[in-house]
């Protein structure tokens, strides 16, 4: 590539849902890039294993339920546009053991939101799917409207409607640094830098590098999938058998019908290995299974502990397993969408879209649930100053900073405390990977910090006058930035950076 090429808004990662976000930028006529760095469709990431459960009947909070209404719309229209088998809706169990509380907070939220549901005793489950061995004190809900996706006409599908509509896709392209001057976002390929009016952040299991000045508390888990051989795999199609999700001593085990002649797609949601996706082990081993070889003894007699196939993805989980759909705290054309801890991909037509929605209109916001500000118990305007610090070259040092709100304990009051200002090298660009960490003497230390303070007296000339520290001193800049910094995000004014 020679020159610097440009595009409307550039996608760092094009795999679930940067494949949803061209689709949806594009629908608003907009020229977007992808940047991935595998293909189209791999198995690197979180979206290996042919299949993902699609449902209404949302038992994590009912506030996802619109979400995934507006998704299914998505899905239907992108089965029309391509013609593609997307969404199997062969219909959905969820399924408790007693204390377990899925089924239930599945009809909650269906009850929330009139979604329309049957729920079932053991003996009626038994009746109507004789493959399935219900215990008789179990829950049992049933949803017409459940079923799967598939996983490559999904976000091949998507990907080709983007393309034929002005998306440019490179794959092969890893993105080694990125970063902003002024309005524009900038970011370095190996075959070159590409500018943007616009960037959303859908790296994946490689989020929190993307994002690594923000310190976000995510981290990647190893999850394995089996496909377990049945005996009579005819009874198991998806004509004759609903997908799954059971709650019990076992585990999160989830599942699908037999789409492959010969087998059941079973795995377990809970746990899994912290891992390095770079270094993560791909390969499954004898005994990584005994979970969902339990189930299946308990609920499939037709399933055998003989393995068809197995696979590995990765989950990259948040600390309360909700998205994070929001802009950039310091940088607000850019969105970031990170962390679905497992249970994204059914809504990705419509995270690709509120995507789109957060880098064209300044108005849009998305949930609460959503917003990057959770993360900080002092709220949004500690929370943006800090990252206006970390993004203009300078980092801090704070305690428990990402603690959530829910692991506060009650009564605690939030204080925002000084940050301590940690020298970045003359190289550091916004958004770029931190510097390592190296000694200076105090005449580097001295040339670095007047360096790495040119971007927080750029912060200053944006900011209100009213709020402007007149010539601050640099021993006073910190202190002052951080008070000025806090109250013009709360004012919304952070425009210009």
């Amino acid at each position: 590539m020679t020159g610097v090429e440009r595009y409307d808004v550039a996608i760092i990662g094009g795999g679930t849902m940067g494949s949803a976000a061209a689709w949806a930028l594009t629908r608003q006529g907009l020229r977007p890039v992808v940047l991935e760095q595998f293909s189209v469709v791999h198995d690197q990431g979180s979206h290996s294993g042919d299949t993902r459960i699609f449902r209404h009947a949302y038992a994590e909070s009912p506030d996802y339920v619109p979400l995934v209404l507006r998704a299914d719309e998505l899905w239907q229209e992108l089965a029309a546009a391509t013609g593609d088998l997307v969404l199997n809706r062969c219909g959905g169990l969820e399924l408790s053991a007693p204390g377990y509380a899925h089924a239930r907070s599945a009809r909650e939220a269906a009850d929330i939101h009139g979604l329309s549901y049957e729920w079932l005793t053991p003996g009626e489950a038994r009746s109507r799917w004789p493959q399935i061995a219900v215990p008789d004190d179990w829950d049992v809900l049933y949803s017409d409207a459940s079923g799967f996706l598939n996983v490559e006409p999904a976000i091949r599908g998507m990907m080709r409607l983007a393309e034929d509509n002005g998306a440019t896709i490179k794959t092969g392209a890893p993105v080694t640094a990125w970063g902003n001057r002024g309005h524009v976002v900038w970011i370095d390929t190996p075959a070159g830098q590409i500018e943007a009016d616009a960037a959303i952040i859908t790296a994946g299991a490689w989020a929190d590098r993307a994002l690594v000045n923000l310190g976000l508390p995510l981290h990647v888990r190893r999850k394995t999938l089996w496909w377990q051989r049945l005996r009579h795999p005819e009874h198991f199609t998806p004509e004759r058998l609903p997908v799954f999700i059971s709650d019990s001593n076992i585990g999160g085990i989830y599942g699908f019908p037999c789409v492959d002649g010969a087998s059941l797609k079973i795995a377990n949601h809970l746990d899994g290995e912290v891992v390095n996706p770079d270094t993560v082990d791909r390969t499954t081993h004898p005994g990584e299974n005994a979970d969902v070889v339990a189930l299946a003894a308990q609920l499939f007699p037709d399933a055998t502990a003989d393995v068809v196939k197995s696979a590995v993805c990765l989950y990259m989980m948040t600390p309360d397993q909700d998205f994070i759909l929001d802009r950039h705290p310091a940088l607000p054309n850019v969105a970031i969408g990170a962390g679905f801890s497992g249970h994204g991909f059914k809504f990705a037509p419509a995270v690709g879209e509120a995507l789109a929605n957060l880098v064209t209109d300044p108005t849009y916001q998305t949930q609460g649930r959503f917003q990057l500000n959770r993360f900080e118990p002092a709220g949004v305007s500690g929370y943006v100053a800090y990252c206006l610090l970390r993004t203009s070259g300078l980092s801090t040092t704070r305690r428990g900073w990402f603690r959530t709100r829910a692991g506060s304990p009650s009564g605690e009051s939030a204080s925002v405390d000084e940050p301590r200002l940690v020298t970045a090298s003359s190289g550091y660009e916004p958004s770029g990977q931190l510097p390592p960490a190296a000694a200076h003497s105090s005449t580097t230390r001295r040339k670095s910090l007047s360096v790495a303070m040119k971007p927080v007296a750029e912060v200053f000339r944006a900011l209100p006058e009213s709020l402007t520290v007149p010539n601050p001193s640099r021993r006073s800049r910190t202190k002052a930035f951080w008070r000025c910094a806090s109250k013009a995000a709360v004012k919304g004014k952070m425009a210009g950076l």
